[in-house]
């Protein structure tokens, strides 16, 4: 029985630390979720999930119009040029917190 236990355990631990390596985050949420648009508009500037949370890490706020409750946008200077991303906090139907991703395109 003690040992059945100490194995759930041990996986519940492995599968955490899993995701946390697997799965990028920003602000300790994961990214698990992107628009068909903004894949599009990734694919365009090469990037991928991982590129998105680094670039998320080192991004300002830069909020210009008003947007509804738990969406952000987030920019970045690149160059000559802001990349602004837009992200929006959303709950699954399970309670789980994750970032939906919108919108990622260079603002002129």
């Amino acid at each position: 029985m003690f040992f059945v236990e100490s194995i759930k355990a041990f996986k519940d631990i492995y599968i955490r630390y899993l995701k946390k390596i697997l799965m990028p985050a920003y602000r300790n949420v994961p990214l698990r979720a992107i628009t068909e648009s903004a894949v599009n508009e990734a694919a365009e500037l090469g990037m991928n999930l991982d590129d998105i949370a680094n670039l998320l890490e080192e991004s300002y706020e830069c909020s210009d119009s008003k947007r509804k409750e738990g969406i952000e946008e987030r920019c970045v200077r690149k160059r000559h040029r802001v990349l602004k991303i837009v992200i929006e906090l959303r709950t699954s139907r399970s309670g789980f917190e994750y970032w939906r991703i919108r919108q990622i395109g260079f603002v002129r």
